[in-house]
């Protein structure tokens, strides 16, 4: 219980910190403030690798489908005819529908006639012509897998792991545009320090002239107060132009609903600190730290190896049974005349056998060989994507707490170096201190507010890695995880 306290004291210590200088520059007459969770649903929603990665589905549909074709009942038709010399020699029609099976029987039915002078005999038909119906089983090779059947469970595996290589874009996706709105945040915040140091040092500087001319003060205070003055400016000036860039960046993943880049906004501000939610951050870790094994196995990158295990291991079976010889049994029932019960004899038949297998069967081992060692590589590489995994996660949530630590110690100095410059103002005023001194004890406190507020960004685009290792971005309903 204590350390759930301390930890809630950290981290309001760590928001007060990065956004307390928020609402000394910030109008909030005319600011637009765009929450995190907000600015990722928007990028969710319109951004156009988003919309890519919902591509992934129909590609895996299509994928099926076309895999599925592979078993389409086929309709033919051939019709040969030979005219010479005013002789029929031979006319030749033939057609029918034949169905290659998923458990390996090609099934075929059709009807042939033929007539003319020169017939080949195995083509001779009665008058009414001969339909016939037959199937052809493979005995050895073929006969569990074949190339038709080894596509259509590619195209299966295919179709399952399209939802992990969405995913998987998705949270590529949102952790970078998090870092783009957490630099955002950074520059925003540091901005805001700079600016109000330099108002403080320039109303510092307008008193001290006032006092000089008064002849309460030397000639040279106001060059000090002035040098601080300048020195303050190039350093909003800068923080200026980070935060123009940071913006410029966040805008990069604002797209508009008709796949148009919305215009930028230099209007727009990040989150307040009523819009954040200090508890859940704690929360999160909490259930992130006792949850790291499940979500390593149910990561996006670690099931994208379990699925080429699969499919790998579809292809061993599939160059297993190349080993096998081809043994195929052909059968087809004749019916002899269709006017006549007699036509119906199961004597009329025609079959055939034919059997190969190369004899050193070098092709068939090598293909199987290379199989194998795709799916040693894959195995391999899924071992050591869990454990690299874990690794990350664990190494984000210490650094985690490292910058609760940070923030903490941070908090403490600025307080001090606020009560140095108090203290050293008052000694000026009294005279029994220099500009040079107040100049740096408040160089000082901006140094400290600005490596607080840097701590602050560097803590939540820890926190959106923490997301992205664990891939918790996302919700089950497909909305933003909200930290």
């Amino acid at each position: 219980m204590q350390k759930t306290v301390q930890a809630n004291k950290r981290m309001r210590a760590l928001l007060w910190i990065a956004v307390c200088p928020f609402f000394l520059w910030a109008s909030p007459a005319v600011a637009q403030v765009l929450a995190p969770e907000d600015f990722l649903s928007e990028v969710l929603q319109h951004h156009p690798v988003a919309r890519e990665a919902r591509l992934w589905e129909n590609r895996a549909l299509n994928t099926m489908l076309q895999a599925r074709g592979q078993f389409d009942p086929k309709l033919g038709a051939q019709f040969d005819q030979k005219w010479f010399g005013g002789k029929n020699y031979f006319a030749v029609a033939d057609g029918g529908i034949k169905w290659a099976s998923p458990l390996a029987v090609e099934v075929k039915a059709g009807f042939m006639q033929s007539e003319g002078l020169y017939l080949n005999p195995e083509e001779v038909t009665p008058s009414t012509g001969l339909p016939y119906a037959g199937i052809r089983l493979p005995l050895g090779q073929d006969l569990l897998i074949d190339q038709r059947r080894q596509a259509l469970q590619q195209a299966r595996i295919f179709r399952q792991s399209a939802e992990v290589e969405r995913l998987s874009m998705l949270n590529q996706l949102l952790y970078d545009a998090a870092q783009a709105y957490w630099r955002w945040f950074e520059a925003t915040n540091q901005l805001s320090i700079f600016a109000s140091a330099s108002e403080n040092a320039m109303e510092r500087f307008q008193g001290i002239k006032a006092s000089y001319r008064g002849g309460d003060h030397a000639p040279i205070d106001t060059v000090e107060a002035l040098i601080q003055v300048q020195i303050l400016q190039n350093q909003q000036r800068k923080a200026q132009v980070d935060r123009d860039n940071a913006l410029l960046e966040v805008f990069l993943y604002r797209w508009q609903e008709n796949g148009e880049p919305l215009p930028l906004n230099q209007q727009a501000l990040p989150v307040s600190q009523q819009d954040l939610n200090r508890s859940s951050l704690a929360a999160l870790q909490t259930r992130i730290r006792q949850e790291v094994q499940q979500l390593v196995n149910q990561h996006p990158d670690v099931k994208r190896y379990e699925y080429k295990i699969a499919a790998g291991k579809v292809d061993r079976r599939y160059y297993q049974n190349k080993l096998l010889p081809k043994l195929n049994l052909q059968y087809n029932w004749l019916q002899y005349n269709a006017n006549t019960a007699a036509g119906f004899n199961l004597n009329n038949y025609k079959w055939g056998l034919d059997f190969s297998i190369p004899i050193f069967l070098r092709a068939e081992r090598g293909a199987l060989g290379l199989a194998n060692v795709k799916l040693a590589e894959a195995q391999l590489d899924l071992s050591f994507k869990r454990k690299a995994q874990e690794t990350k996660l664990q190494q984000t949530l210490n650094e985690l707490s490292a910058l609760l630590d940070q923030v903490t110690l941070f908090t403490a100095a600025i307080r001090n170096y606020q009560t140095m410059l108090r203290a050293e103002e008052e000694r000026f005023a009294n005279g029994e201190s220099s500009m040079f001194l107040v100049n740096s004890r408040q160089q000082k406190l901006v140094e400290a507010q600005t490596k607080a507020v840097e701590l602050s960004g560097k803590y939540f685009k820890t926190l959106a890695g923490l997301q992205f290792a664990s891939a918790t971005f996302l919700r089950s309903d497909g909305g933003i995880e909200k930290p």
